[in-house]
């Protein structure tokens, strides 16, 4: 019985140090949350893919602004842009800046 209870509350005490293992979304960076939500389609590069129509976000003319209101709303101008209404207005903003990370860092696909 004492080694059951000893083994019962191990497991206990392992499953709390893990639970708090992952990050909920208002804790993750730009990176990771671009990693979560757009990386699927813009890869993790930014590069994105032109035979199918996705941006690369390496090369955006876009600012800040018009990149944080195309996450949670969308474009007209590009319709296969999924719309993130749930990610909050600090999280599409941590994503907004991550993307403009990649267009300074000059991995810049645009032509020179």
């Amino acid at each position: 019985m004492k080694s059951f209870l000893i083994f019962f509350f191990s497991g206990v005490f392992i499953s709390m140090l893990l639970s708090g293992c992952s990050k909920p979304d208002d804790e993750m960076n730009g990176k990771e949350l671009y990693e979560s939500y757009c990386a699927k389609c813009h890869k993790s590069s930014g590069k994105g893919n032109f035979l199918l129509g996705v941006p690369d976000n390496r090369g955006t003319n876009l600012s800040y602004w018009e990149i944080k209101v195309m996450i949670t709303r969308g474009s007209e101008n590009h319709k296969k842009m999924r719309k993130f209404k749930h990610l909050t207005d600090t999280q599409a903003g941590l994503i907004a800046a991550y993307v403009m990370s990649l267009k300074k860092s000059g991995k810049s696909g645009a032509a020179k």
